[in-house]
């Protein structure tokens, strides 16, 4: 869906992240066709993040994956702005910084946090 919408607005690409990083490049040369697909994809990103924070008012968002990480600090503050005009909770969004999945890392670190306090917290008598 990322790619048949940013090649609409004229961006080709093998790759939804290589195309979302070319519309943000051209964003920041200030690309008015740029402009209306970031729009676009952020308006389509916010209307799924609404549902979601409708029902949880998370504290947080954090933006992670591919597209919106090409889609860097435009991207985000687009879907920001969108999103705080469909909700009323208003969650800060900010992207990851957590390189891979981060997902992935999280669980890995809470398990490794919990098998450490497990092993080393017992003692025996």
């Amino acid at each position: 869906a990322v790619i048949r919408l940013l090649r609409e607005h004229g961006f080709r690409g093998g790759r939804a992240d290589q195309i979302v990083r070319r519309a943000r490049e051209a964003f920041e040369d200030g690309a008015e066709r740029a402009r209306a697909a970031l729009e676009e994809l952020a308006t389509r990103l916010a209307t799924g993040l609404a549902a979601i924070v409708s029902v949880l008012d998370p504290e947080l968002i954090v933006l992670a994956g591919d597209v919106p990480l090409a889609g860097g600090e435009p991207l985000r503050a687009l879907v920001e702005r969108e999103l705080h005009t469909m909700t009323i909770p208003h969650p800060p969004l900010r992207l990851s910084s957590v390189d891979g999945n981060p997902v992935l890392a999280g669980a890995l670190h809470l398990a490794l946090g919990e098998t450490r306090e497990e092993l080393f917290s017992s003692t025996v008598r």
